[in-house]
């Protein structure tokens, strides 16, 4: 009897150790896990960050490419001699360097 008690002792021990191992690798791969998803958002967040500099960049460059065609364009304009095109090139040269939209 007395062996008996001791067996089931042993198994109770055997199986609480298992399961605290299995906690344990549990709580470990959730770690590795939780790892790889930060990198994973960091990796992502860096490359949507690059991208949305580089079309900023992009979106810059172009606006100041339009502003300089539009500033010639005026020059030329008000380099002729019909007044009314004159003037509303003069107007359309102001509001290029002063930042406003010409109504």
């Amino acid at each position: 009897m007395k062996e008996i008690v001791e067996q089931i002792l042993q198994a109770e021990k055997e199986a609480r150790r298992r399961v605290e191992s299995a906690r344990e690798e549990a709580k470990q791969n959730l770690l590795k896990a939780e790892e790889k998803a930060n990198a994973i958002h960091h990796k992502a967040r860096d490359e949507a960050t690059k991208e949305a500099r580089q079309l900023l960049a992009d979106a810059e460059e172009q606006a100041i490419r339009e502003r300089e065609t539009q500033l010639k364009d005026a020059t030329d304009r008000a380099l002729c001699k019909d007044d009314a095109k004159v003037t509303k090139a003069a107007d359309q040269v102001l509001h290029l360097v002063l930042g406003r939209e010409q109504k």
